[in-house]
């Protein structure tokens, strides 16, 4: 990923200004790390929006962008607009530091890691991202 982008969620993450939440990018403004990441995304220009969803959801954000052309609604993993700006590799944060812990988005589901915790890894890991 790209350094810049690193140290921008890195801060984002330690900052204390995002409840953090597991399953949907933003749900009631409970973010996943990768809803953080959509949020730098949107302040620094890239071009997403983020709406509530339509869809019967109470309090989930949809972030909707452009991939090829086409409309591109997402709510669980970061649009395609937003990983190319921060230069990963893959929507979920891939990268290989065990067996149970291949992503960000599954540190921050399924193992239950804190922001503070996810921001440590990607500050040794950011190269791989």
């Amino acid at each position: 990923m790209k350094e810049q982008i690193k140290d921008l969620w890195v801060a984002a993450l330690r900052s204390g200004k995002y409840q953090q939440g597991k399953a949907y990018l933003n749900r009631g403004f409970k973010f996943c790390c990768m809803g953080v990441l959509c949020e730098l995304a949107i302040e620094n220009g890239v071009a997403i929006e983020r709406q509530l969803s339509k869809t019967g959801f109470p309090e989930r954000y949809d972030y909707i962008g452009t991939y090829e052309g086409r409309p591109e609604v997402v709510w669980s993993l970061p649009p395609t607009a937003v990983t190319r700006w921060a230069g990963l590799n893959s929507m979920t944060g891939a990268f290989n530091i065990g067996p149970n812990e291949r992503s960000l988005v599954t540190m921050n589901d399924e193992a239950s890691k804190s922001f503070l915790e996810i921001a440590d890894i990607i500050e040794r890991h950011w190269q791989e991202l």
